[in-house]
């Protein structure tokens, strides 16, 4: 999968003063399973480093607390002039929208932001029907099934260690049992 630009502009903060620490700026929503962001300054000085913080807004799709208004699931430091690749976190509804925090001494910034698109069927989720279940059939036989990701509970299983592919069929290694209220999602990202 390619990188898409979802976001290229130079943002000016006409409403910037010395009293607000940080300035929100809503960027839009996404779908990327991963984002790549930029953020420079021409005008900046050689003390400052923080260009802003960025904030992933999104509601849960567990249902005990699907419910509940978005809220900030994720937040990064994005440092001036340094690219940032964050990988958004499994669990949360699509799409999910996108915040800069700017702080107040940057009057303007340039801000680039990427996305890596996930397609229908290069994410499935999966459900163990019995407690200690370690194999199970995918929707999709990945290329490349080192170039996949596997989360439990919000967690990444490493490949070879925890977990491997064959064909369709994904095998469950480590020594930790699955249960039937494990959140599980695998993610193809070729």
């Amino acid at each position: 999968m390619s990188w898409n630009s979802i976001f290229n502009e130079s943002l000016t903060l006409i409403h910037a003063t010395d009293d607000r620490r940080f300035i929100p700026v809503e960027i839009g929503s996404a779908n990327g399973v991963q984002l790549a962001i930029v953020a420079s300054n021409p005008n900046a000085r050689s003390t400052w480093f923080l260009a802003c913080t960025v904030a992933i807004v999104a509601s849960y799709i567990d249902p005990a607390i699907a419910n509940s208004s978005p809220s900030d699931v994720l937040r990064q430091r994005i440092g001036l002039g340094k690219y940032k690749q964050i990988d958004i976190p499994s669990g949360i509804n699509f799409p999910y929208k996108i915040r800069l925090d700017v702080p107040h001494w940057h009057r303007s910034l340039n801000v680039q932001i990427w996305e890596r698109p996930t397609i229908s069927g290069d994410r499935q989720l999966l459900t163990a029907s019995a407690a200690g279940q370690n194999e199970f059939a995918l929707n999709f036989a990945p290329t490349q099934p080192e170039a996949t990701e596997l989360f439990i509970n919000g967690i990444k299983a490493t490949y070879g260690s925890e977990y491997l592919i064959e064909g369709d069929r994904l095998l469950w290694l480590d020594e930790m049992p699955l249960d039937s209220t494990d959140e599980i999602e695998i993610l193809d990202l070729l």
